[in-house]
């Protein structure tokens, strides 16, 4: 499921999990920062293609953001979009700065559905809906055939060089 993660990271990265099924949904994300390999988007086979501004995006979202912030539950009745699928992604929350290695990079922003600035480009490697994790209810705001599933892309910052490769399950 991962095997789209680099194999070696640079010196400056950062990592995200959670996989408590109670949070509706499991992930992980690698942020690799100062990437000099922002290019490698080339060599990679994608679905689709999406900007992190795009207001049709779906985004499968961890249960304890979600109710913290009502306006971040939003139902998505259906995929399809003007002939266009939209993939459930997974929404990149800010974490604490503190914890990050690096400060500055400014990679979020509470206005766009992905949770990143707009400046970032968004590829689903793959993504299928289906049980894929024993101890996830699904979530209820997907259409039926996607209350569970899987998703898995990565986020580019070509100004930034900033990679996040990322996977959810749901």
């Amino acid at each position: 499921m991962v095997s789209y993660f680099p194999k070696h990271l640079s010196e400056i990265y950062y990592y995200r999990e959670n996989f408590e099924t109670a949070n509706q949904c499991i992930y992980f994300a690698n942020y690799v920062f100062d990437n000099k390999d922002s290019l490698l988007i080339n060599k990679i086979q994608y679905l689709v293609k999406y900007n992190a501004a795009d207001t049709s995006l779906v985004t499968i979202k961890n249960i304890n953001y979600t109710d913290n912030d009502k306006t971040k539950r939003v139902i998505h009745p259906i995929l399809k979009k003007q002939d266009q699928i939209y993939y459930p992604i997974l929404y990149l929350e800010p974490f604490n700065a503190a914890t990050q290695k690096v400060i500055g990079y400014n990679i979020y922003s509470n206005s766009t559905p992905s949770g990143l600035t707009n400046d970032f480009d968004i590829y689903i490697i793959d993504s299928k809906p289906g049980k894929f994790w024993d101890g996830l209810a699904g979530v209820n705001y997907l259409p039926n055939e996607w209350k569970n599933g899987y998703s898995k892309g990565i986020s580019i910052n070509k100004n930034k060089s900033v990679i996040i490769y990322w996977i959810v399950i749901w």
